[in-house]
């Protein structure tokens, strides 16, 4: 057996290495399999049962695989494929979907604490109720991760029917639930909640609790004399099943989580407005340049530095070091230089909002409420919010493992793996294929067609061209922006050309799902984003599909590989290769953003029309590559930011 090494880069990467490649997941995967055989084979052994059999069957079950689950007995993996089987029929009869064997196998993986590989339209949901309820049946409460409060709802009422007849109690965990009703939603067998909404009570819980946490700590303390902590009603952190992995556990971490108490910060109201005034000496060329890797970053120059320090006396003193004056004056070019309204933030109601997708990518570990909002509220006119002052803090690569058992389902998990393993030490399983389809739908079997212009405007315009032949000729067309530019640019052609569409930008999240379930009918002309499009089922009618289907037309490449093929596998069944039309020009913010800075040659080779269509593509894949690779770096940061935090909290609670 070859040792490990122990510790730095090369270590890190032998361990994301055998979390990838090792031989246990592939034994697993063959030991479910056969699993999932023998579920079936119960499945039809309890077919003849009607529903009052089934649910006495069902309860008699769970008492059964509890009893053995807790005492480790050896007949537990055998009650596992009977529990299963019957949840698969009460699927079955009383939701109308019955799971497929991909189904169940990924309901068992993710029970033993494996990231699935799902594809998009795979019937996640179903994998993850069925998991959910397993964890349930075996003594453990179990909450579903979703991305997003209105998911959490759906999908509680969608299957309410399946909880019932399997004899679990369900909620759903609302922004505005009271705190009375905590309790009693997280006795609850299953409950479905956001990550942030079950991070937000853990985390507001202990700083309550302070060092009394655990109940045998707050019995020593009132033993000791002292005055009795209140209650706990933080969430119990033993099993979780997350629904859309990537989404989750990845693209929501970047960025700690931050309970907030209102404050009144007067140094840093005065701090903000004297740096506005500074900023209005400073020029761009001459004294700083804006950088993006992809985050944007201010540079200063020498003679902006030595302009930078003889400005500095104005500020309040506590903002007069070189470190805070450079962070303060940052945040205020930021906010006047990078940030867009109406592209970036809009401003509603008296208050400014943000609005761009990838906005915490673009400011990176710049705060939003700190510096960032203030300075756009006071270019907007509006009354400056206070500043809130931080009271806990934790990050999503903390919370997580803390759960005892922790599984999930996402779409081409494959390239995540090691991150999956480095933070949560999950690792990551692909169902097998069944008979007569690929093993995997890889980006290079999709069915794009690209096509490559010189120009935003050349762009829009054949988009815009394409996207009226194709609704003139009786088709459903959805139109994916890929940024905030591309948006508006659409959004002010197709009101030149009197054409209507429906547009779903996530300024209305509860209008953009009726929108987007209503564009795969006939002639329907959709305009949306990518983060409108997750997490969004679109139904095509099988005449509509017959004539040839909803067409995605994307307005570019997305910042990774896996939301174009999110983009593109709207206008497909699952299995069947991802079909979507992509419009590209060299001037997209992908290009001029993303590239490293030995990649400019090539960005200037890609005007020319001989070489601009085959050198685009590549290009994008560099460019969404290194973004991923940026990404990534900023989460590690972020959860060594966080380590380092407790460690000196620790230290001068201690000193």
């Amino acid at each position: 057996m070859v040792p490990a090494p122990a510790a730095g880069v090369l270590g890190r990467h032998w361990r994301d290495a055998r979390a990838v490649f090792a031989r246990p997941a592939r034994a697993g995967a063959a030991a479910i399999g056969a699993e999932v055989a023998a579920v079936r084979a119960l499945m039809t052994r309890h077919a003849a049962l009607d529903d009052h059999a089934l649910l006495a069957r069902s309860q008699a079950c769970r008492a059964a695989f509890t009893r053995a689950t807790l005492l480790g007995a050896s007949g537990a993996a055998a009650g596992r494929a009977e529990a299963l089987a019957l949840v698969a029929l009460s699927a079955g009869r009383h939701l109308g979907m019955a799971p497929t064997d991909a189904q169940l196998f990924a309901a068992l993986a993710m029970h033993e604490g494996f990231a699935v590989d799902l594809p998009s339209g795979g019937g996640k949901t179903l994998a993850v109720a069925c998991c959910a309820i397993l964890h349930a049946w075996s003594g453990m409460p179990c909450h579903v991760i979703v991305a997003s409060e209105r998911l959490a709802q759906r999908d509680a009422h969608a299957l309410s029917r399946l909880y019932a007849m399997s004899d679990c109690s369900l909620g759903w965990l609302a922004a505005d639930a009271p705190r009375e009703r905590l309790a009693e939603l997280y006795a609850c067998d299953v409950l479905y909640a956001t990550g942030r909404q079950l991070m937000t009570e853990h985390v507001r819980e202990r700083a309550a609790l302070k060092d009394a946490v655990s109940p045998l700590r707050r019995q020593l303390r009132t033993l000791a004399g002292a005055a009795p902590a209140q209650a706990s009603v933080a969430p119990s952190l033993r099993a979780a099943v997350v629904d859309d992995v990537d989404r989750v556990l990845l693209d929501e971490a970047l960025s700690p989580l931050l309970i907030s108490a209102s404050g009144d910060d007067a140094i840093l109201d005065a701090a903000s407005s004297a740096a506005g005034a500074l900023i209005a000496e400073l020029q761009a060329g001459r004294d700083y340049t804006i950088d993006f890797l992809p985050m944007a970053d201010v540079v200063f120059t020498e003679e902006g530095q030595a302009r930078q320090e003889a400005l500095r006396a104005r500020l309040p003193a506590f903002w007069r070091s070189p470190a805070r004056a450079e962070e303060l004056v940052g945040n205020a070019l930021i906010a006047r230089e990078v940030l867009i309204e109406d592209r970036h933030y809009t401003v509603r109601d008296g208050k400014v909002m943000p609005l761009a997708d990838n906005l915490q990518v673009l400011l990176g570990s710049r705060g939003w409420y700190a510096g960032i909002l203030q300075a756009l509220e006071a270019r907007a006119g509006v009354a400056v919010t206070p500043p809130p002052r931080t009271v806990a803090r934790t990050a999503l690569q903390e919370f997580f493992p803390l759960y005892r058992c922790l599984g999930g389902a996402g779409a081409l998990l494959r390239d995540l793996g090691p991150e999956l393993w480095r933070f949560y030490q999950l690792r990551t399983l692909e169902p097998p294929a069944a008979a007569g389809q690929p093993r995997r739908l890889r980006p290079a079997r999709a069915a794009w067609r690209r096509e490559v212009f010189a120009t935003r405007s050349a762009k829009v315009e054949a988009l815009l061209a394409c996207a009226t032949r194709l609704q003139q000729q009786g088709l459903p067309v959805l139109i994916c922006a890929a940024d905030m530019t591309d948006l508006q640019a659409i959004a002010v052609s197709l009101a030149e050309a009197k054409l209507t569409a429906q547009v779903a930008v996530g300024m209305d999240p509860e209008q953009d799902v009726l929108r987007l379930e209503q564009a795969g009918q006939a002639g329907a002309l959709t305009l949306a984003t990518c983060a409108t499009l997750r997490g969004t089922p679109i139904a095509v009618s099988e005449r509509v599909r017959a004539n040839g289907g909803l067409q995605v037309l994307s307005s570019g490449y997305q910042d990774s590989r896996r939301l174009d093929l999110l983009v593109a596998g709207k206008g497909s069944m699952p299995g069947e290769r991802a079909a979507a039309q992509f419009f590209v020009s060299v001037e997209d913010d992908i290009f001029t953003r993303s590239l490293p800075f030995w990649a400019a040659p090539l960005h200037w080779l890609a005007h020319r029309p001989a070489v601009r269509a085959g050198l685009t593509p590549w290009l994008a894949r560099m460019a969404q590559a290194r973004t991923r690779s940026q990404l990534a770096r900023q989460r590690e940061l972020l959860l060594k930011r966080e380590r380092q935090l407790d460690q000196q909290l620790a230290f001068s609670r201690r000193a």
